[in-house]
């Protein structure tokens, strides 16, 4: 075998090995989040025209998505609301420094699994990151809460363990002339009808912020019990509207808002942010 014949072997023996190095790979993602859990979902994807070869192309696969999914992690979450002001993307503009910091959320939660294609023609990585605390810490800047303000006036309550708040229906979005679907978000603020602020982050004790934010999310109306967060005796009361650009607030009814803030303990409740939301399941 004459040395241009063993070379080109060489060669061919050195790019069977990687299984990419002749030919083109594409890399994409898509996301999905699941608000009740607080998870948001990324699959990245390294797909090729042809099937890999070699255990050493798999390897290469994923080392190219570790190396993308960086980026593309803060690309396919710029559109997730942080509150009716914001989404993580307008975030970022107002914010530059917080653009490094989505950086490193693939290598701090780890990969959950990855997983190849039968016909080895493409590999998938997924990321599961918890909102609570690796996405909503970055935008917590405050080491203490401002006091919720007591109502005055009297007005009969009981002391409950929760708030638990049904939204699940289209309600008037206010400010417009037209109705609207909640829209969830990391921190949801609560408004009186009068549109007076009762809750958003700056009412809450910072450690519970990070924690669970503002308040959850179940997508189940029939449940009796909605767990430990807002507990077996909570205050039951419906959205009568929505308000903020990203349809993500709730307005309350002047009863549901005169019974939390004239207790001491209700008033609680807003500053340890136990409030549950009840919504429907937003489209994927």
């Amino acid at each position: 075998m004459n040395r241009l014949a063993i070379t080109s072997a060489l060669m061919f023996f050195l790019a069977s090995l990687s299984g990419l190095f002749a030919q083109d790979v594409s890399v994409t993602a898509e996301k999905l989040i699941d608000w009740e859990e607080g998870i948001v979902t990324i699959d990245i994807t390294a797909s090729t025209e042809t099937a890999w070869t070699a255990l050493s192309s798999r390897y290469d696969m994923d080392k190219l998505i570790s190396k993308r999914a960086p980026v593309l992690t803060a690309e396919i979450i710029a559109d997730i609301p942080v509150s009716s002001l914001d989404t993580i993307g307008s975030a970022i503009l107002k914010n530059t420094s917080l653009y490094g910091d989505l950086l490193k959320l693939p290598d701090l939660v780890g990969k959950t699994f990855s997983t190849a294609a039968e016909d080895r023609k493409s590999l998938t990585v997924r990321y599961d990151i918890p909102v609570f605390p690796y996405i909503a810490s970055l935008f917590i800047e405050r080491s203490e809460a401002d006091q919720v303000k007591r109502d005055l006036r009297y007005y009969p309550t009981e002391d409950f363990t929760g708030i638990l708040i049904y939204a699940a229906e289209e309600m008037p979005l206010s400010g417009t002339n037209r109705s609207s679907a909640l829209n969830p978000s990391i921190f949801p603020r609560l408004f009186d009808e009068d549109l007076n602020l009762i809750l958003d982050m700056s009412k809450m004790e910072p450690d519970y912020l990070r924690r669970w934010g503002t308040a959850g999310f179940s997508y189940d109306r029939d449940r009796t019990f909605y767990g430990d967060r807002v507990g077996a005796f909570p205050l039951r009361t419906m959205a009568t509207g929505y308000f903020g650009m990203n349809s993500t607030d709730i307005i309350l009814p002047e009863r549901a808002v005169r019974q939390i803030l004239s207790s001491d303990r209700n008033r609680q409740l807003l500053a340890e942010g136990r409030v549950l939301i009840i919504c429907s399941r937003p489209e994927s």
